[in-house]
């Protein structure tokens, strides 16, 4: 599948889901139909392209990707120190320390988005 058809079907998708909000599938689509509310960077452009790039980084290989990352975390030791710590805090402040991660948590890490972002 080319780049330019992959991106239609996500922009089709997203259209749609903008559309009917009414159906809620609980999936990652809604939450970001759900944000492109409440930010107003979030544009349709921006989420086909990050919707994509989430497409395209689970097909190819996911070992390779995990590698390059803690290969570069390997080599800064700083950032992993600083990664360690936000994680740390936010462990700190949940009120059960064995659930997973929610959403809002995940939003709060801005410097391990800033990592995520930037590589």
């Amino acid at each position: 599948m080319s780049h330019r058809v992959a991106t239609k079907l996500i922009r089709d998708v997203l259209k749609e889901r903008k559309a009917t909000p009414q159906s809620h599938n609980g999936d990652l689509l809604d939450q970001v139909v759900d944000d492109m509310k409440k930010e107003n960077f979030l544009s349709d452009d921006f989420i086909v392209s990050i919707l994509f790039a989430v497409l395209l980084a689970s097909f190819e290989t996911i070992s390779t990707t995990m590698t390059l990352a803690l290969k570069f975390l390997l080599e800064n030791q700083s950032i992993m120190q600083e990664l360690m710590e936000e994680h740390e805090a936010i462990l700190k402040n949940r009120e059960n320390p064995s659930s997973g991660i929610s959403w809002n948590e995940y939003k709060s890490m801005n410097f391990g988005g800033s990592i995520i972002y930037i590589y």
